[in-house]
């Protein structure tokens, strides 16, 4: 029965039980095979020594195979390190006291138990209680073997030879040399490769990867990590056949197909946490082949952490951060897919806030943020659950109505129309707002959300320029607007190959008739359009951000020609007109400086032209960039002057050295209030030390009353018409002895 009970067929988990985590359970499995089979050995040759066969089976039944089923059953039922210390201590006793036996029982010739008793003794002790049980049990072997000399010579009547004994004797000790030598090698070998592999792994139970590693149809290894991904004890997990009962059922047949394949792999899954939860994993699996062995090697990493950085970095990619409203591509993506769905009929709304700047600019940040958040929850509150609304940042909302045609979306932007009619409390105070609505829908306007989005759009520029509030898209709101799209492009590409034309008006000193210099006009001659106005593209680069390049590029060519002229002779200023984006970047001084030294023309010959209107919108903030320009010695005129609303107190303020007289006022210069009106305006440039340029004069009569009022130049198509660089050297040679009999020539 003993033999039967070792020998069973075991279930799948007493299978698993007996693996490399519980080495000792296998080696006393095999110790008590072993005493059986020692047992029956006994049995056989006993009575050819003369002992009773009912003796030998009792004896080997209660010292050698009940033991040996004894320290199996107390090795399973006993898990603690210190009551396996008991256990083990015990086997090394009753394993000395059956080695004893059997030197009784082949006494009367020795060398069986030292060819094979002792020998096994000893080694087996050595693995069961390293040097000092195999120490204990040498000693226990010896003294019974010299006991029993006496009791060999009083039963047989054997005498030994005390060289014979000391002999055998001696063969113990050099066994038990021979095995401590042997596992201190082995103990080396385990050291050396705990070293090697085991901060690996345990590095990766720090870093929270859990490793596994299965040969066959069981697990032999499956890392501490796996305890906090997953909840369970690793003892647990290596009585699994499979990790697929842990994960969620909704992967198990996908990850099935996956493990099939050689690898290796990388693959996502999510784990059964023994908590209930659900924990996103990272595996990545190889296979170990040797020409002995083939194992399976897979890290689990626990990405739940990265799982939710991703969803979050993708909620602020989709979402806007004040408001956690659906951005502008998350309801481009919403439309699109409305669209491709063809569940009917789709209406997308764009919204303005009017003057929402304006509060921002007046009560501050915080106040136009915590106004988009009111706004955002009324207008929330006024459409139906199906209904998606998005801010596109600013002022800008956008709303998506599923299965609503223009008509029903008009409706709908009454109604939130209707909604700003109440306060806003803002800061603590009641502000009140209002919107522009824009509104285009699919498929009459278009077929897809980009295009629905921009006819959107200019239906709300629209609805703002005539003051409705509501407008549907209709194609006339759009015309013009591809037009311009398209002149930007060709002017972006114009400044990119540097083919801007660039024209020069003179400018004349009134008393003396001689050149004081002139003035850079940009000219463009469209290959297709013909000539444009500086009134069309100017405006144009000013919106769309190509000025400054317009600019730079402008003040490159000017300070060209200007040293072309300083060559030839002449020494005379240039004027270049500059836009207030410009102004607003505090390293345009240095720029300018920079191409003064590059093209070694004087700083006080360039002028840099500016528009009064402009500059006084915030004198604050372009005093300082005019300060720095003046320092550089750039001389800096006010264009238009007197056109604006500006106070004395801020003309006092601004570094400016000209002031260029508004033609308007010049055109009116033959009535009796015109004349009144220039003679102030040259009376307070000159109090402010300003020099005066008129512009826009036509004739010789007024040049005249323009000396008449004290006005120091002038320019004007009665003066000369802007011309190309190639004509200004000649023009200059023409009118060197003063042009004032020119103008009278040509009046």
């Amino acid at each position: 029965m003993a033999v039967r009970w070792l020998f069973r067929a075991q279930s799948p988990r007493e299978q698993s039980a007996l693996v490399e985590g519980d080495r000792e359970l296998v080696l006393e499995r095999a110790y008590a095979i072993a005493r059986v089979a020692g047992g029956a050995l006994a049995m056989v040759v006993a009575p050819a020594f003369g002992v009773s066969f009912v003796v030998v089976v009792l004896m080997v039944t209660c010292t050698v195979a009940g033991p040996g089923l004894l320290h199996i059953w107390l090795w399973r039922r006993t898990k603690t390190p210190a009551g396996r210390d008991r256990v083990r201590w015990l086997a090394v006793a009753d394993d000395c006291m059956c080695a004893i036996f059997a030197l009784a029982v082949f006494a009367r010739d020795p060398m069986w138990s030292i060819t094979l008793v002792v020998p096994l003794l000893i080694f087996v002790e050595m693995i069961r209680a390293g040097a000092p049980g195999a120490i204990i049990a040498a000693i226990a072997i010896s003294v019974a073997h010299v006991v029993l000399t006496d009791i060999r010579h009083t039963l047989y009547g054997i005498n030994t030879d005390p060289t014979a004994l000391l002999f055998q004797l001696g063969l113990y000790a050099l066994t038990l040399l021979l095995a401590v030598g042997i596992f201190r090698e082995l103990h080396a070998l385990q050291a050396m490769r705990a070293e090697l592999f085991g901060p690996l792994i345990a590095a990766q139970d720090r870093f929270g990867d859990g490793v596994l590693i299965r040969k066959g149809d069981r697990f032999v290894f499956v890392g501490d990590a796996m305890r906090r991904i997953t909840g369970y004890d690793p003892k647990d997990l290596e009585t699994l056949r499979s990790m697929l009962s842990l994960v969620v059922p909704s992967d198990r047949e996908a990850i099935a197909e996956r493990l099939k394949l050689p690898g290796p792999d990388r693959f996502e899954t999510r784990l059964l946490h023994k908590a209930g939860r659900e924990v996103p994993v990272e595996i990545v699996r190889a296979e170990v082949r040797t020409s002995s062995d083939h194992r399976v090697v897979a890290v689990v990493r626990d990405i739940t952490e990265r799982r939710a950085i991703a969803e979050s970095l993708e909620f602020s990619a989709l979402h806007d951060q004040l408001t956690g409203l659906p951005n502008r591509l998350s309801v481009t993506r919403a439309m699109d897919e409305a669209i491709a769905a063809k569940r009917g009929p789709c209406a997308v709304i764009v919204m303005h806030l009017e003057h929402f700047r304006d509060v921002r600019e007046t009560f501050g940040h915080r106040a136009g943020d915590e106004l988009l958040r009111h706004v955002a929850e009324r207008v929330r509150s006024g459409l139906r659950s199906m209904d998606v609304l998005g801010h596109d940042g600013g002022g800008v909302f956008t709303i998506v109505l599923l299965g609503a045609d223009a008509t029903v979306a008009e409706q709908v932007a009454r109604n939130v129309r209707g909604l700003f009619a109440t306060p806003f409390d803002v800061v603590g105070r009641p502000l009140l707002s209002s919107a522009d609505f824009g509104i285009a829908a699919s498929p009459l306007h278009g077929a897809d959300a980009t295009t629905l989005l921009r006819c959107a759009e200019i239906a709300a520029s629209h609805a703002a320029r005539i003051g409705r509030g509501v407008a549907v898209y209709d194609p006339s709101q759009d015309k013009g607007r591809a037009e311009r799209l398209e002149l930007l492009a060709d002017l972006r590409d114009l400044l990119q190959h540097h083919e801007l034309g660039v024209a020069f008006q003179p400018c004349i000193d009134i008393r003396s008739g001689a050149t004081r210099g002139f003035e850079a006009l940009a000219r463009w001659d469209h290959p297709r359009r013909g000539a444009i106005l500086p009134s069309a593209f100017i405006p144009l680069a000013e919106y769309s951000g190509l000025i400054k390049p317009l600019t730079e590029y402008m003040l490159g060519r000017s300070l060209e020609e200007c040293r072309s002229w300083h060559e030839a002779g002449f020494a005379l200023d240039v004027a270049v007109n500059v836009s207030i984006r410009n102004l607003a970047d505090p390293e345009f001084p240095d720029l300018v400086a920079r191409w003064l030294t590059m093209y070694e023309v004087p700083a006080e010959r360039l002028v840099l032209e500016v528009t009064e209107s402009l500059v006084m919108a915030d004198v604050e903030e372009y005093v300082r960039t005019l300060t720095h320009l003046r320092r550089v010695g750039v001389r800096v005129a006010l264009d238009d002057f007197g056109s604006g609303y500006s106070s004395l107190t801020q003309l006092y303020r601004l570094p400016v050295t000209q002031a260029k007289i508004d033609r308007g006022f010049i055109d009116r210069l033959a009535t009796p209030d015109g004349e009144s009106v220039i003679r102030a305006t040259v009376d307070i440039a000159h109090a402010l030390g300003l020099e005066t340029v008129a512009e826009g004069v036509s004739s010789t009569a007024v040049l005249a009353r323009l000396r008449d009022l004290g006005c120091d130049l002038a320019q004007g198509f009665g003066i000369g018409q802007p011309m190309p660089p190639r004509e200004v050297l000649p023009w200059i040679k023409a009118h060197a002895r003063g042009n004032l009999r020119l103008v009278e020539g040509t009046a």
